[in-house]
């Protein structure tokens, strides 16, 4: 299924998620929907500041994909 579409909320996904699809002609990741309304994310606008802490913050939440 399709996620969220441009301006709605951001979702950081780490690069080691992020799989190229040809069939697609784009990246899929292997994420629930679920998973993803769970995951840190932003509002469009609302831009959080991208230092070691928020980065942590998302990988830890992705280290069990």
């Amino acid at each position: 299924g399709r996620f969220p579409s441009p301006g709605t909320d951001r979702y950081p996904i780490p690069w080691k998620l992020l799989k190229y699809s040809e069939q697609y002609d784009g990246y899929v990741v292997p994420l629930t929907k679920e998973a993803l309304e769970r995951a840190p994310k932003y509002s469009e606008g609302r831009t959080p500041v991208f230092d070691s802490t928020y980065g942590s913050t998302v990988d830890t939440y992705y280290t069990k994909y």
